[in-house]
């Protein structure tokens, strides 16, 4: 239809700060025209320049349709959702960075239905809408379908269209539409429901920057599995991964932030084939879990002082939230790795510790934690991205016994290796005092005290012959 240039009444709003220089669209052509469907595109006023247009469409009601209008910066729209034998109003109103210019609209009428052809749309997992073409001297139609068990039950049907049942997701079926009154075949189609999502997904394991993810898969067809992202503070929803084959049913995501809620969601995919589209699960039917990635480690960590049994360090806590830290030592002879500290608040970042071994280089290493909260557990920093700092402490003199962690049952004392001696015997006197002990590999030993609130003398021997190494005295608890 040709073009006539119309301003309605929200265009004369949007044109209150527009150009005056009379420049604007100068015609629309439908480029194709179908029941669904209508492709437009348009040309400008010669001389003119336009950063984007916007496309309205207007229904009989006088209303704009579901979305419009629209932006865009080309000079073709497919303008599609739309019904059949419908007229329909399109405008085009052209803006610059000094605002509109003059709008140009025509009517369209979409195409007829035609004869034996069944239209069909909004097919989910469940449901579809179809519609066909009325057909002269018929009171009502039945619909029938191969398998029997495609669609739900409908009886007689009044209009020429009607929604759906679907019964059997992610299965090509056979329709027809009957004669109500003869059987008569009148319109056929082929339709693919869209498959079903997983039953539910398990958040595994999650950590600093990946989380895997497992799920329980439906029972009908599907090619593949879309894994979904969603930020739950932002509601950005971002593919992940693509799962191939359909029977994998697991998958670690990579590249989260630290310190972040995220809602993880599975759905199922339906390759294109034939005639059919792709087809996804319904989103709003997808099963996700929520999962809290862990916080960020410390930046640094500093030795400020160290000494004979204790050490303080020091270190600059990251940027993001922490509800506390750890503070783990390292036998770095042997790697043995224990929290010697949880230091709240999390704004305090200085810890000494103590109960050190003499002459030994420890790993002191920082790390920070989440308490748990609602449906999230209590969460650490990686270890392996923890920063920690070696230190080794004062060396024991000749003839010197370190004791340490005295209580009334027990004492850990230590003393300097003398070369050429595999192995040391501990008595006390009185003897009664401690459990004897001998044949000992190591410089240093717990004590089992069998006299509680006492003084005792204990002495390390070694060497053959036998001879006193050292000797020191110790009162043990009450």
């Amino acid at each position: 239809m040709a073009g006539s240039r119309m301003i309605g009444i929200f265009i004369i709003l949007l044109l209150t700060l527009s150009s005056s220089d009379g420049l604007g669209i100068d015609s629309i052509s439908v480029d194709e025209n179908t029941p669904t469907y209508i492709s437009v595109s348009w040309s400008t006023d010669a001389g003119s320049s336009w950063n984007h247009y916007m496309v309205d469409i207007v229904a009989p009601s006088g209303h704009s349709l579901t979305g419009y209008p629209i932006n865009t910066t080309d000079t073709s729209y497919q303008i599609t959702g739309l019904r059949p034998e419908v007229e329909y109003t399109i405008t085009v109103i052209p803006w610059s960075g000094s605002g509109a210019g003059d709008a140009l609209n025509t009517t369209v009428s979409t195409e007829a239905i035609a004869e034996g052809e069944i239209l069909v749309y909004d097919v989910t997992s469940s449901s579809a809408h179809i519609q066909w073409r009325a057909v002269e001297g018929v009171l009502f139609y039945r619909i029938v379908t191969e398998p029997s068990d495609a669609i739900g039950s409908l009886g007689g049907i009044f209009e020429e269209e009607v929604g759906l049942t679907i019964l059997l997701p992610g299965t090509v079926f056979n329709l027809t539409v009957q004669n109500g009154q003869s059987f008569l075949n009148l319109a056929s189609t082929q339709i693919r429901s869209a498959p079903e999502g997983p039953v539910n997904v398990t958040l595994d394991q999650i950590g600093s920057t990946e989380a895997t993810i497992s799920w329980t898969p439906p029972t009908t067809p599907r090619d593949a599995y879309e894994v979904y992202v969603i930020k739950n503070s932002t509601n950005e929803r971002l593919l992940a991964a693509t799962i191939r084959p359909e029977d994998v049913n697991e998958c670690t995501v990579n590249g989260l932030s630290r310190d972040w809620v995220y809602r993880f969601e599975v759905g199922t995919l339906l390759d294109a084939s034939n005639s059919f589209a792709l087809q996804r699960s319904d989103m709003n039917s997808n099963p996700s879990v929520l999962g809290r990635t862990a916080p960020k480690s410390p930046v640094n960590v500093t030795l400020d002082q160290i000494g004979s049994t204790e050490a303080t360090i020091s270190w600059t806590p990251p940027t993001t939230p922490r509800d506390a830290y750890e503070v783990y030592v390292i036998k770095n002879s042997t790697n043995e790795r224990l929290l010697a500290a949880t230091i709240r608040p999390e704004d305090v970042i200085e810890c000494t510790v103590n109960g050190l071994s003499r002459d030994l280089v420890y790993r002191f290493e920082v790390g920070t934690l989440l308490d748990a909260s609602n449906s999230f557990a209590l969460q650490r920093s990686d270890m392996n991205s923890n920063p920690s700092v070696l230190g080794r402490t004062e060396a024991i003199a000749d003839g010197e016994i370190l004791v340490s962690n005295v209580t009334t049952s027990s004492a850990f004392i230590q003393w300097k290796p003398r070369d050429g001696l595999s192995s040391y015997t501990i008595v006390a006197v009185p003897q009664s005092a401690i459990e004897p002990l001998a044949d000992l590999v190591e410089s240093s030993t717990k004590l089992a005290i069998l006299l509680s609130g006492t003084v005792f003398t204990v002495t390390v021997r070694g060497g053959n012959p036998v001879t006193d190494l050292v000797s020191t005295q110790i009162r043990s608890g009450e």
